[in-house]
């Protein structure tokens, strides 16, 4: 289930994952941890930022949720921002990304 913020904007719930709730530093490190379906991966359009969105979001429900929904720049940023805990390079990749392919 999504998680909703102050703002009233849900966050898929890859904020509620096993991977969320490690320190930031280990999130990265431990991304490899969990198997991206192939079915799934394939989906979602080529381009630099993919694997970081894969990596970064990896639960299948996850992946399904950001497939599946469309948002602005704004509501992007909201969603990866909160789920990576702070503003970050990474961050401002992966909403560029989510933005491109996955926007309103």
């Amino acid at each position: 289930m999504p998680a909703e913020s102050s703002t009233g904007i849900t966050s898929p719930c890859w904020i509620r994952s096993k991977k969320a709730s490690l320190p930031r530093e280990e999130r990265a490190s431990k991304s490899s941890i969990w198997k991206v379906d192939p079915t799934l991966a394939e989906q979602f359009p080529p381009a630099p930022a993919k694997e970081m969105v894969l990596s970064r979001c990896s639960t299948s429900y996850s992946l399904k949720m950001l497939l599946n929904q469309r948002r602005t720049d704004h509501e992007w940023e909201i969603a990866t921002f909160g789920m990576l805990g702070g503003r970050d390079q990474d961050g401002e990749t992966i909403v560029k990304y989510l933005t491109a392919h996955f926007g309103k």
